[in-house]
């Protein structure tokens, strides 16, 4: 995947007098991302996507419990990378303190 959401995008076709929508990935428009399409999927027919994300709601809305397991799941692993990243910062400030103590003994 390539990271960009999808998004609908209604067409009427004149012939048949019809009006559908689809839904495609933000990637693939190349004006997105420096004039170069960086996704390969391929657009949905509206009908097909919105039935299947019409399932998942329902189901989540019957066992709530399933939602409540993935929020818990996300606020860990945001957890983790927040910690990982105080981590980091933490490791580049123990390197630059010899650093410090050389320049603080030039002045």
């Amino acid at each position: 995947m390539c990271g960009y959401a999808f998004y609908g995008k209604p067409t009427w076709f004149h012939k048949n007098d019809l009006f559908y929508v689809y839904y495609r990935c933000a990637g693939t428009d190349p004006y997105r991302a420096g004039g170069k399409r960086v996704c390969g999927n391929k657009v949905i027919r509206g009908e097909f996507l919105e039935q299947i994300v019409w399932e998942a709601v329902t189901h989540d809305l019957r066992d709530p419990s399933s939602l409540e397991e993935e929020y818990k799941i996300r606020l860990r692993s945001r957890e983790h990378d927040e910690t990982k990243e105080i981590q980091d910062q933490l490791t580049r400030l123990h390197l630059l303190i010899p650093e410090l103590g050389y320049f603080s003994s030039r002045l």
